[in-house]
Protein backbone atom coordinates (compact mmCIF):
# COMPACT_ATOMS: atom_id res chain seq x y z
CA UNK A 1 0.00 0.00 0.00
CA UNK A 2 0.84 3.49 -0.47
CA UNK A 3 3.01 5.49 2.40
CA UNK A 4 1.05 7.20 4.95
CA UNK A 5 0.28 10.64 4.32
CA UNK A 6 -0.96 12.51 1.28
CA UNK A 7 -1.57 9.75 -1.76
CA UNK A 8 -3.61 12.20 -4.36
CA UNK A 9 -2.24 15.71 -5.35
CA UNK A 10 -4.08 17.41 -7.91
CA UNK A 11 -3.38 21.04 -8.95
CA UNK A 12 -5.41 23.36 -10.72
CA UNK A 13 -7.82 20.75 -13.42
CA UNK A 14 -9.55 22.21 -16.08
CA UNK A 15 -11.42 20.27 -19.01
CA UNK A 16 -13.85 21.73 -21.69
CA UNK A 17 -16.21 19.77 -24.43
CA UNK A 18 -16.78 20.50 -27.64
CA UNK A 19 -14.79 20.71 -31.09
CA UNK A 20 -14.76 24.55 -31.58
CA UNK A 21 -13.31 26.65 -29.32
CA UNK A 22 -16.03 29.08 -29.38
CA UNK A 23 -18.84 26.09 -29.13
CA UNK A 24 -16.81 25.09 -26.19
CA UNK A 25 -18.58 24.20 -22.44
CA UNK A 26 -16.34 24.31 -19.52
CA UNK A 27 -16.84 21.15 -17.17
CA UNK A 28 -14.27 21.58 -14.75
CA UNK A 29 -12.23 25.00 -13.62
CA UNK A 30 -8.77 25.04 -11.61
CA UNK A 31 -9.95 21.74 -9.35
CA UNK A 32 -7.16 21.46 -6.04
CA UNK A 33 -7.83 18.08 -4.40
CA UNK A 34 -5.56 16.43 -1.65
CA UNK A 35 -6.21 13.21 -0.26
CA UNK A 36 -4.53 11.36 2.67
CA UNK A 37 -4.13 7.69 2.68
CA UNK A 38 -7.10 6.02 4.14
CA UNK A 39 -8.85 9.05 3.27
CA UNK A 40 -12.61 8.29 2.52
CA UNK A 41 -13.30 11.67 0.53
CA UNK A 42 -17.14 12.52 -1.00
CA UNK A 43 -17.97 14.65 -3.69
CA UNK A 44 -21.28 16.54 -3.25
CA UNK A 45 -22.87 18.36 -6.35
CA UNK A 46 -25.42 18.38 -8.57
CA UNK A 47 -26.25 16.45 -11.92
CA UNK A 48 -24.05 17.99 -14.51
CA UNK A 49 -21.35 19.53 -12.57
CA UNK A 50 -18.59 17.39 -13.72
CA UNK A 51 -18.23 14.98 -10.79
CA UNK A 52 -17.83 11.99 -13.18
CA UNK A 53 -15.89 13.84 -15.44
CA UNK A 54 -13.09 14.32 -12.42
CA UNK A 55 -13.47 11.06 -11.21
CA UNK A 56 -12.61 9.79 -14.84
CA UNK A 57 -9.35 12.33 -15.02
CA UNK A 58 -8.26 10.87 -11.94
CA UNK A 59 -8.42 7.43 -13.10
CA UNK A 60 -6.84 7.63 -16.33
CA UNK A 61 -9.69 7.63 -18.55
CA UNK A 62 -9.51 11.29 -19.24
CA UNK A 63 -7.18 13.93 -19.50
CA UNK A 64 -7.42 17.22 -18.63
CA UNK A 65 -6.96 20.46 -20.27
CA UNK A 66 -4.40 21.79 -18.03
CA UNK A 67 -3.79 20.68 -14.60
CA UNK A 68 -1.29 18.28 -12.68
CA UNK A 69 -2.50 14.76 -11.04
CA UNK A 70 0.01 13.29 -9.15
CA UNK A 71 -1.00 9.74 -7.21
CA UNK A 72 2.30 8.67 -4.91
CA UNK A 73 4.14 5.37 -5.11
CA UNK A 74 3.94 2.26 -2.46
CA UNK A 75 6.45 1.96 -0.07
CA UNK A 76 8.36 -0.27 -2.27
CA UNK A 77 8.00 2.27 -5.21
CA UNK A 78 6.13 0.37 -7.46
CA UNK A 79 2.93 2.42 -8.70
CA UNK A 80 -0.07 2.96 -6.85
CA UNK A 81 -3.37 1.21 -8.35
CA UNK A 82 -6.63 2.65 -8.71
CA UNK A 83 -9.90 0.96 -8.46
CA UNK A 84 -12.73 2.27 -10.33
CA UNK A 85 -16.44 0.93 -9.45
CA UNK A 86 -18.84 2.53 -12.37
CA UNK A 87 -22.61 3.55 -11.78
CA UNK A 88 -23.52 0.65 -13.95
CA UNK A 89 -22.01 -2.35 -12.32
CA UNK A 90 -20.71 -3.37 -15.72
CA UNK A 91 -19.95 -7.14 -14.85
CA UNK A 92 -19.65 -9.43 -17.58
CA UNK A 93 -22.64 -11.22 -18.04
CA UNK A 94 -21.32 -14.36 -19.98
CA UNK A 95 -19.17 -14.92 -17.08
CA UNK A 96 -20.16 -16.11 -13.51
CA UNK A 97 -19.83 -13.98 -10.11
CA UNK A 98 -16.78 -15.69 -9.45
CA UNK A 99 -14.80 -15.61 -12.74
CA UNK A 100 -15.91 -11.85 -13.06
CA UNK A 101 -14.12 -11.12 -9.93
CA UNK A 102 -11.39 -13.91 -10.93
CA UNK A 103 -10.74 -12.03 -14.12
CA UNK A 104 -9.45 -8.49 -12.88
CA UNK A 105 -7.33 -10.75 -10.62
CA UNK A 106 -5.82 -12.80 -13.29
CA UNK A 107 -5.38 -9.37 -15.16
CA UNK A 108 -3.17 -7.87 -12.02
CA UNK A 109 -0.93 -10.85 -12.28
CA UNK A 110 -2.26 -13.07 -9.62
CA UNK A 111 -1.55 -16.63 -9.75
CA UNK A 112 -4.66 -19.08 -10.28
CA UNK A 113 -4.50 -20.19 -6.53
CA UNK A 114 -3.70 -16.73 -4.79
CA UNK A 115 -6.68 -15.49 -6.96
CA UNK A 116 -9.38 -17.78 -5.88
CA UNK A 117 -8.23 -17.39 -2.22
CA UNK A 118 -8.81 -13.24 -3.04
CA UNK A 119 -12.10 -14.01 -4.65
CA UNK A 120 -13.57 -16.34 -2.15
CA UNK A 121 -12.44 -13.50 0.73
CA UNK A 122 -13.75 -10.63 -1.49
CA UNK A 123 -17.21 -12.83 -1.80
CA UNK A 124 -17.54 -13.52 2.30
CA UNK A 125 -16.37 -9.60 2.21
CA UNK A 126 -19.64 -8.34 0.51
CA UNK A 127 -22.18 -10.67 1.60
CA UNK A 128 -22.28 -13.41 -1.34
CA UNK A 129 -20.21 -16.30 -0.90
CA UNK A 130 -23.38 -18.10 -2.29
CA UNK A 131 -23.08 -16.76 -5.33
CA UNK A 132 -19.82 -17.61 -6.77
CA UNK A 133 -21.35 -19.63 -9.75
CA UNK A 134 -23.90 -17.38 -10.40
CA UNK A 135 -24.63 -15.25 -13.72
CA UNK A 136 -25.06 -11.38 -12.86
CA UNK A 137 -28.62 -12.14 -14.63
CA UNK A 138 -29.73 -14.59 -11.97
CA UNK A 139 -29.24 -12.18 -9.01
CA UNK A 140 -30.49 -8.74 -7.89
CA UNK A 141 -29.68 -5.51 -8.51
CA UNK A 142 -28.32 -4.86 -5.41
CA UNK A 143 -26.13 -8.47 -5.25
CA UNK A 144 -24.73 -7.30 -8.92
CA UNK A 145 -23.65 -4.06 -7.56
CA UNK A 146 -21.67 -5.94 -4.15
CA UNK A 147 -20.65 -8.38 -6.44
CA UNK A 148 -19.07 -5.53 -8.71
CA UNK A 149 -17.64 -3.95 -5.74
CA UNK A 150 -15.93 -6.88 -5.06
CA UNK A 151 -14.25 -7.49 -8.54
CA UNK A 152 -13.43 -3.65 -7.98
CA UNK A 153 -11.62 -4.13 -4.52
CA UNK A 154 -10.45 -7.71 -4.98
CA UNK A 155 -6.72 -6.89 -6.38
CA UNK A 156 -6.56 -4.42 -3.39
CA UNK A 157 -5.94 -1.16 -5.22
CA UNK A 158 -4.57 1.84 -3.13
CA UNK A 159 -7.10 4.11 -4.03
CA UNK A 160 -10.72 3.19 -4.90
CA UNK A 161 -13.11 5.38 -7.06
CA UNK A 162 -16.72 4.93 -7.26
CA UNK A 163 -19.35 7.06 -9.31
CA UNK A 164 -22.54 7.01 -7.72
CA UNK A 165 -22.65 3.39 -6.71
CA UNK A 166 -26.21 3.70 -5.06
CA UNK A 167 -28.36 6.26 -7.03
CA UNK A 168 -29.75 3.08 -9.39
CA UNK A 169 -30.52 0.82 -5.80
CA UNK A 170 -33.95 1.20 -3.04
CA UNK A 171 -33.10 3.09 -0.04
CA UNK A 172 -32.92 -0.45 2.15
CA UNK A 173 -30.54 -1.97 -0.28
CA UNK A 174 -28.51 1.37 -0.41
CA UNK A 175 -28.36 1.22 3.28
CA UNK A 176 -27.42 -2.31 3.51
CA UNK A 177 -24.23 -1.60 1.09
CA UNK A 178 -23.40 1.58 3.28
CA UNK A 179 -22.30 -0.93 6.12
CA UNK A 180 -20.73 -3.01 3.41
CA UNK A 181 -18.33 -0.27 2.21
CA UNK A 182 -17.68 0.75 6.36
CA UNK A 183 -16.70 -3.04 6.77
CA UNK A 184 -14.37 -2.88 3.70
CA UNK A 185 -12.75 0.25 4.53
CA UNK A 186 -12.10 -1.32 8.23
CA UNK A 187 -10.39 -4.35 6.86
CA UNK A 188 -8.82 -3.59 3.50
CA UNK A 189 -7.45 0.35 4.66
CA UNK A 190 -8.75 1.94 1.33
CA UNK A 191 -8.66 5.08 0.02
CA UNK A 192 -11.60 6.36 -0.88
CA UNK A 193 -13.14 8.74 -2.98
CA UNK A 194 -16.86 8.88 -4.46
CA UNK A 195 -19.32 11.37 -5.95
CA UNK A 196 -23.06 11.79 -5.19
CA UNK A 197 -25.71 14.08 -4.87
CA UNK A 198 -27.62 12.62 -1.46
CA UNK A 199 -26.04 14.30 1.17
CA UNK A 200 -27.53 11.76 3.74
CA UNK A 201 -25.35 9.17 1.80
CA UNK A 202 -21.92 11.50 1.67
CA UNK A 203 -22.22 12.42 5.56
CA UNK A 204 -22.91 8.80 6.48
CA UNK A 205 -19.93 7.31 4.62
CA UNK A 206 -17.19 10.26 4.55
CA UNK A 207 -14.66 11.16 6.46
CA UNK A 208 -14.78 14.57 4.62
CA UNK A 209 -17.22 16.31 1.89
CA UNK A 210 -16.08 17.71 -0.40
CA UNK A 211 -18.85 20.25 -2.39
CA UNK A 212 -19.19 21.41 -6.18
CA UNK A 213 -21.11 23.88 -7.72
CA UNK A 214 -21.58 23.59 -11.74
CA UNK A 215 -21.37 25.77 -14.74
CA UNK A 216 -18.27 25.23 -14.33
CA UNK A 217 -17.58 22.44 -12.11
CA UNK A 218 -15.57 24.24 -9.24
CA UNK A 219 -15.17 23.20 -5.66
CA UNK A 220 -17.29 25.24 -3.19
CA UNK A 221 -16.69 23.62 0.50
CA UNK A 222 -14.63 21.43 1.99
CA UNK A 223 -16.55 20.26 5.08
CA UNK A 224 -14.93 17.85 7.85
CA UNK A 225 -17.00 14.94 8.96
CA UNK A 226 -15.37 13.96 12.31
CA UNK A 227 -18.52 11.98 13.26
CA UNK A 228 -17.25 8.57 15.01
CA UNK A 229 -18.62 5.23 13.35
CA UNK A 230 -21.28 3.76 13.71
CA UNK A 231 -22.97 7.17 13.05
CA UNK A 232 -26.72 7.53 14.11
CA UNK A 233 -28.55 9.09 11.13
CA UNK A 234 -30.98 10.72 13.77
CA UNK A 235 -28.72 11.96 16.39
CA UNK A 236 -27.94 15.61 16.67
CA UNK A 237 -24.73 15.53 15.61
CA UNK A 238 -25.28 13.85 12.22
CA UNK A 239 -28.33 16.36 11.46
CA UNK A 240 -26.33 18.83 12.45
CA UNK A 241 -23.88 18.34 10.09
CA UNK A 242 -26.43 17.69 6.77
CA UNK A 243 -27.74 21.14 7.73
CA UNK A 244 -24.15 22.31 7.32
CA UNK A 245 -23.16 20.60 4.15
CA UNK A 246 -26.75 21.12 2.44
CA UNK A 247 -26.37 24.61 3.55
CA UNK A 248 -22.64 24.38 1.50
CA UNK A 249 -24.44 23.05 -1.15
CA UNK A 250 -27.69 25.32 -1.74
CA UNK A 251 -25.70 28.26 -1.80
CA UNK A 252 -23.08 27.00 -3.63
CA UNK A 253 -26.08 26.08 -6.32
CA UNK A 254 -27.88 29.37 -6.25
Amino acid sequence: MANHGTIIRVSKISKSFGRERDAQIQVLKDIDLQVETGEFVSILGPTGCGKTTLLRILSGLESPDSGTIDIDSRADGSPSTVGFLFQQHALFPWMTVEKNILFGLHAAGYGKADARQRCSECLHLVGLPDCAHTYPYEISGGMQRRAALARTIAPRPDVILMDEPFSALDIATARLLYDEILDMRRRERITGIFVTHNIEEAVFLASRVIVMASSPGRFVADAPIDLPHPRDRLSEPFIGKMLQVRNYFEKGNL
